[in-house]
């Protein structure tokens, strides 16, 4: 097994993750800022654009928790990778990272 490819692959994975978390963030701010002006300053349609902003913000909320998630996962996956080459390097065992009941 290819630790270096496969450690390369998960960073690349994250700094994806990353740069997607930063566009949807950057939208749910603005979505954010447009409905708190609509609900205080009202939305110039009696209201009626206040329920889609709202869904709007809900979705994209869910959508950044989720990329959170992932990255958190993703990186979890680089140091259980980076341990278990250095384990390797150095030729300890540690059959809980390995998943081996040695």
């Amino acid at each position: 097994m290819n630790f270096d490819k496969e450690m390369l692959d998960k960073d690349i994975q994250i700094h994806n993750i990353q740069d997607r978390f930063n566009e949807v963030s950057y939208s749910y701010h603005n979505k954010l800022l447009e409905l708190l002006d609509a609900k205080t300053n009202g939305d110039g349609k009696g209201g009626d654009t206040i329920g889609e902003l709202y869904r709007n913000v809900n979705g994209l909320f869910s959508s950044v928790i989720g990329l959170q998630k992932n990255m958190v996962e993703a990186s979890m996956d680089l140091v259980k990778l980076q341990l278990e080459r250095a384990f390797e390097i150095t030729a300890l065992k540690y059959p809980e990272i390995k998943g081996n009941k040695e």
